[in-house]
């Protein structure tokens, strides 16, 4: 029998996954060794060895002798962890018993063996008495149907199991929705000061958490539920049976919540229990099945359903498939109210305690299994509810949203929590009565995210500016004026008759921008939405301005280097025969002063336009630039030059004058060359942003459903109308226009170019949905909770186009912005 042990070692030195492999490939080859993981961001080890054979400052040693420290932190007391138990099973009519008995068990966590017995009636384990126990054992194989007892001749395994109470059990937790360390750090954190836990290793990569811990203090279960808390899906691996559990039971509260019905099905062919259980196992994953119970006595299966998914009649034929012949018995509707989606139009909403602000009324429980955990996260709204937002810093991924939203849902008073990751601020709408902004606040910073209530009030006002069209005085825009400043939502509304523009403030909640368009016309006046700059990328490319100064480079260029080729012969005749004078065409006129006076003219004029225009305009304006600074040096060197020269001429001197004609064309050549190479730059830089901005969708698919999620009616509109709590259609290759929350269907999201995610995310009723990202494969109803400047994708253009326009000592943000997102 063999007496195992696991010990933790701290390892220092390590600097890659290349140390992690040399480390776990030298010492799982060790004798006695049954298996190692080492974790590097840990530092640690986790050894589980036979202490007969080896002991654990031996491995210690091993691992020093590969060049790095090693030190052992604690080790779980050696105990004969492995123990035999014979137990007796009744109730086995064949080998396919035998078989699902032995399939079953040995899936549990801590079975080593299994070997059962038709003949003998009797099933021999090998199991660890520290991840399970003769009475789990006997509970697992009794729920399969059969009657299971313990053999008489066990008597060890009890007192044993009594005597390992007083040692640390070791539970392996599957964890969902880890995205960075930043997650890892904060779960162990959070579970290694909980009482009874002796020691954690979380590891990102295998979505898996090692936790050592006293049975005594806590249970797997509390331990899950702790992870769960933090906004995390947790998973026992230990334990398969309590983990089947519990997502039944999470997944029974939405199928609760739901349309369900009862329905009696006729079975033949079942011979034994294992065809009850070949049933129950591989009907009761289909979805739509909320619980399923064959009696293989009367010959018949028992079905809790909802047949807004799947019908009886398709149950039947699935359990025929398996082999068996199957016929519908009867069937009884479950009835309950349901909760009945209506989308309306904000204006004409009443508001109530029992009607949410985009017109989704509650009735009663959803027929969908998604509505009551949407609604209630997304939309709440009562006569005695407040808003406020609160500023949060330290958030790194959608987790810790996920994590803030669920820990805030769970305080009393709080009736919705909209958490925006970009905008790092959350809006809340809670009572008054039985929490404060201030304890909002309090509680996400216990979490580990610092949090301070926003005081400004206008933090959670719409902002829209439309040109209006059809006004012909004062008494147009006074009718506009006073018309929509009394509806519903609108906080201010500001025209001007001259531009023909109207700027208006709104409440998001109540009402939005397609509601105030539909308003002015039906006064009679146009009204639309004036294109904003951000959705169009062209503005940031620099093409006119590289065009405008390659053109002036090249021309300059094609006078200033036979400029300098003049300039260059005339001073090498000069040197070879020593004459100074050169003279002359006409007197006071050398060739050498006709030629660079031919070739430093357009250059003046025509490649130097743009220096002149810019110059100018500084100057109207009583300011000195570059441009000033290159027109003064060039305009003096030219007009110097010409005005000596004819002085000269006029003068009949017998020979010319020293000019500076060779300046203007060096000078232009060298600084348009520099302009044109600085635009250029500036387009590189700007490529990114523009890459951003070419994600934002044009236009949305406006839906109305009914209480099916189906579709009624639908329209095209401008994204810049959509509205908060719109239901969007999202088809398969269509970009995703704002960001939202999927209220129906399952599809696949391509977010990589936002998130830098290679892989496609999954989407399913109550996940989030980002604007920009790429629908894949399946269609999808969405409610838009960010609108406009609110979106991920215009937060993240906003954090860009600060960053580059900052000062430089300011610059590291881009550089941090362009790491974390991979389009950049």
């Amino acid at each position: 029998m063999a007496e195992h042990a696991t010990s933790i070692v701290a390892i220092e030195g390590m600097t890659c996954q290349s140390c992690v492999s040399t480390i776990e490939k030298n010492i799982s080859s060790v004798p006695g060794v049954k298996s190692i993981k080492v974790y590097l961001g840990r530092k640690k080890a986790e050894i589980t060895f036979d202490s007969r054979v080896v002991t654990i400052k031996e491995l210690a040693a091993q691992i020093e002798d590969m060049g790095f420290e090693a030190c052992p932190e604690d080790s779980i007391v050696s105990l004969p962890t492995l123990q035999d138990v014979t137990l007796r099973v009744q109730g086995m009519t064949c080998e396919s018993c035998v078989r699902n008995i032995e399939r079953r068990v040995s899936s549990q966590a801590g079975v080593h063996t299994v070997k059962v017995s038709l003949q003998e009636e009797l099933a021999r384990i090998a199991y660890n008495i520290n991840e399970t126990n003769p009475q789990t054992l006997l509970n697992i194989i009794n729920e399969m149907g059969f009657t299971a007892t313990v053999s008489p001749e066990n008597t060890k395994s009890t007192k044993l199991q009594e005597s390992s109470r007083n040692y640390s059990s070791v539970v392996r937790i599957h964890i969902q929705g880890m995205t960075c360390q930043s997650c890892v750090s904060k779960i162990e954190e959070n579970l290694i000061n909980s009482p009874g836990i002796r020691n954690i290793i979380v590891s990102l990569e295998d979505c898996l958490a090692t936790v050592k811990f006293n049975p005594l203090e806590v249970t797997p279960e509390q331990l899950q539920n702790m992870i769960e808390d933090m906004g995390y899906e947790a998973t026992l691996l230990t334990d398969k049976a309590k983990n089947v559990a519990v997502c039944s039971q999470d997944s029974n509260s939405h199928k609760m919540n739901s349309d369900q019905a009862t329905g009696t099905l006729k079975v033949k062919g079942m011979t034994c229990m294992s065809c009850v259980h070949n049933i129950e196992d591989h009907i009761g994953t289909v979805k739509g099945i909320i619980s399923i119970k064959v009696s293989l006595q009367e010959n018949s299966a028992t079905v809790q359903y909802q047949p807004s998914l799947i019908s009886l009649q398709q149950i039947a034929e699935m359990i025929d498939n398996m082999g068996f012949e199957c016929e519908v018995q009867d069937s009884q509707k479950l009835v309950m109210d349901p909760w009945v989606p209506r989308i309306s139009h904000p204006q004409n909403t009443v508001t109530s305690s029992d009607q949410t602000d985009i017109g989704i009324e509650k009735r009663g429980p959803s027929p969908n299994k998604h509505t009551k955990q949407y609604t209630k996260l997304l939309f709440a709204e009562g006569d005695d509810l407040e808003k406020c937002f609160i500023r949060i810093t330290g958030m790194t991924c959608a987790s810790c949203v996920a994590a803030i939203e669920k820990h805030l849902t769970h305080l009393d008073g709080i009736h919705y929590v909209l958490v925006a990751l970009m905008a790092q601020k959350a809006e809340v709408k809670f009572d008054p009565a039985y929490i404060m902004p201030s304890q909002i606040a309090n509680a996400i910073t216990e979490l580990g995210y610092m949090s301070s209530v926003i005081e400004d009030v206008s933090s959670g006002q719409g902002e829209l500016e439309l040109e209006i069209h059809g006004m012909t005085c004062v008494s147009c825009v006074h009718s506009i004026e006073s018309n929509l400043i009394k509806r519903p939502g609108i906080i201010s509304v500001s025209i001007a008759l001259a531009t023909q523009l109207g700027k208006f403030q709104f409440d998001p909640e109540v009402t939005g921008p397609r509601d105030i368009v539909d308003a002015i016309k039906d006064l009679g006046f146009g009204a639309s939405t004036i294109t904003d700059h951000r959705r169009d990328a062209s503005y940031l490319s620099q093409k006119e301005e590289v065009k405008k100064w390659r053109n002036s480079f090249l021309f300059s260029l094609v006078f200033g280097l036979p400029s300098m080729a003049v300039m260059m012969y005339f001073m090498g005749i000069r040197m070879s025969t020593g004459k100074h004078d050169i003279c002359c065409l006409i007197p006071g006129l050398s060739t050498e002063n006709l030629f660079l006076w031919i070739l430093a003219t357009p250059v003046q004029f025509i490649g130097g336009r743009y220096f002149y225009v810019h110059a100018l305009k500084a100057i109207k304006h009583r300011m000195a630039n570059m441009d000033v600074l290159i027109m003064l040096a060039t305009n003096i060197a030219y007009f110097y030059s010409v005005a000596v020269l004819i002085y000269f001429m006029i003068d009949g001197a017998d020979h010319s004058p020293k000019t500076f004609f060779e300046t203007p064309p060096m000078l232009l050549v060298f600084i348009s060359l520099g302009r044109w190479l600085e635009h250029i730059a500036k387009g590189k830089t700007s490529e990114a942003l523009a890459k951003l901005i070419s994600l934002q969708a044009t236009e949305a698919t406006l839906v109305d459903v009914d209480s099916d999620c189906q579709i009624i009616s639908e329209k095209q509109i401008d994204v810049e109308l959509v509205q908060r709590g719109d239901i969007l259609k999202v088809v398969p290759g269509e970009k995703i226009p704002v960001d939202g929350r999927v209220t129906f269907g399952n599809s696949m999201a391509d977010e990589s170019l936002i998130t830098g995610e290679s892989l496609p995310v999954a989407k399913r009723p109550g996940s989030q949905v980002i604007g920009g990202s790429i629908n894949q494969n399946g269609m999808l109803l969405i409610s838009a909770t960010h609108i406009g400047k609110d979106t991920t994708l215009a937060q993240i253009v906003k954090l860009v186009e600060e960053a580059q326009t900052s000062k430089v000592h300011n610059n590291f943000k881009f550089v941090i912005l362009t790491l974390r997102y991979p389009v950049m």
